[in-house]
């Protein structure tokens, strides 16, 4: 299942001063957010959301969108690992982070899980349904 193509809506919405500070300061204005999808040539398509409370997501658009999206076009959306493997390259060259490639990582795993039909804990080892019990305690002396 190939990648063919690669976007990111972008969501802007505006946040109303409360006059509430953070330590990160004030919280207000306009923030933009977006949506990743990956898209296949099986009709599948993989979604992350890209960005914080406090919005964030505009400085990895363009990441992700020049620099990982030609790296993906045409690649098995299963190969995480090589495009994992690829990460350190992609970052000394290109200045791709860890937090530009998380959405993509997501996304594919979503990819992934639909693809199987699974949802994607299960396909990572999902839960343990029962756990062994035991108890353990000092030996006790008489001393």
């Amino acid at each position: 299942m190939k990648i063919t193509d690669i976007k990111i809506d972008v969501i802007r919405r505006e946040i109303p001063d409360t006059g509430l500070d953070s330590d990160l300061g004030r919280f207000a204005g306009t923030v933009e957010q977006g949506l990743l999808r990956i898209h296949t040539d099986e009709g599948i398509e993989g979604n992350c959301y890209i960005g914080a409370f406090r919005g964030g997501g505009h400085s990895h658009f363009g990441p992700i969108l020049n620099v990982l999206k030609p790296e993906l076009l045409g690649r098995e959306a299963s190969d995480r690992e090589w495009l994992w493997n690829r990460l350190p390259i992609l970052n000394s060259r290109r200045g791709i982070t860890n937090q530009n490639w998380a959405p993509v990582d997501v996304a594919l795993w979503d990819i992934t899980g639909k693809a199987a039909e699974l949802p994607i804990y299960k396909l990572l080892g999902t839960q343990r349904y029962h756990t062994e019990v035991y108890g353990t305690y000092p030996p006790r002396h008489e001393s």
